[in-house]
């Protein structure tokens, strides 16, 4: 999962809620997809919210039901597998009161599983002699901090 972050802040006139900044993440058709709303706050930041309601493209609101497809668990959305037609923007709302409302925005992009889409990987990995450095990608710098999950790396054979 390639994730890349489209800078912009806006604060919504006509309610309360703050919009930050939308992100992109391209993804391969058939895997499942674990999607956090937002990926710079810390599990303390968004304990405190009561209320969290995701949205795909702004109008259609997303059950939180592990019966469904693609559904929610608080503050991550998850697609179980993930279909072409699943590219949209997803909206995320946290509501820690009645007039305190943040709005996140991520853009997710399916692409086909086959032809391979190299567009799905991070950055190229420079080779060295014996050892190859694999720097962890900012988006799951967490996961490969804990320890606690599993990554799975791919070497582009060309």
């Amino acid at each position: 999962m390639q994730l890349n972050r489209v800078m912009y802040v806006h604060i919504l006139a006509e309610s309360p809620c703050k919009l930050f900044e939308k992100y992109e993440t391209t993804v391969t058709e058939g895997e499942a997809l674990s999607l956090p709303a937002y990926y710079d706050l810390s599990e303390s930041v968004w304990a405190s919210v009561t209320e969290f309601t995701w949205y795909r493209n702004r109008t259609q609101e997303l059950p939180s039901s592990e019966e469904e497809r693609v559904h929610h668990h608080g503050p991550v959305l998850f697609f179980l597998p993930l279909l072409i037609n699943d590219s949209d923007q997803y909206y995320t709302y946290w509501r820690k009161a009645a007039d305190t409302c943040h709005i996140f925005v991520t853009e997710v992009i399916v692409v086909k599983a086959q032809p391979f889409d190299h567009s799905v990987l991070f950055n190229e990995i420079s080779e060295s002699a014996d050892n190859i450095a694999i720097p962890c990608p900012d988006p799951v710098i967490k996961l490969c901090q804990d320890g606690k999950e599993n990554l799975a790396w791919y070497k582009v054979l060309n």
